[in-house]
C-alpha cells in the first residue's frame, strides 16, 4: 500500500495548574485515521493501565472499527479506558 500521510500539531498552553488551552492543527489525511483493525495490538493493551482514545479516530473508517477492537480489548481485560 502506497500511503501518504502527515502529521497531525497539537499545541498545550498552561496557564495556570487548573487551566489550560489545547490547540490541535489537523488535516484530512491525518495518520490517524489509516489505523486499521490489524494494526491492534492485543499483547500491549493487556499489559496496560488505560487505553487513550483520539476523538479524531472515530472520525471515519477505518481507525473507527481498530477503537472499537482495542476497547473490547481494553473492556475484556479491565483496562481503563480515556477518551
Amino acid at each position: 500500500m502506497n500511503m501518504v500521510t502527515r502529521q497531525v500539531f497539537t499545541f498545550t498552553e498552561i496557564k495556570s495548574p487548573t487551566e489550560s488551552n489545547i490547540l490541535i492543527v489537523s488535516r484530512r489525511s491525518s495518520p490517524i485515521l489509516y489505523l486499521a483493525p490489524e494494526h491492534v495490538d492485543a499483547a500491549y493493551i493487556k499489559e496496560s493501565k488505560y487505553l487513550l482514545i483520539s476523538g479524531t479516530a472515530l472520525a471515519q473508517s477505518p481507525s473507527r472499527e481498530a477503537v472499537l477492537k482495542a476497547l473490547s480489548i481494553a473492556k475484556a481485560n479491565n483496562v481503563k479506558g480515556c477518551l
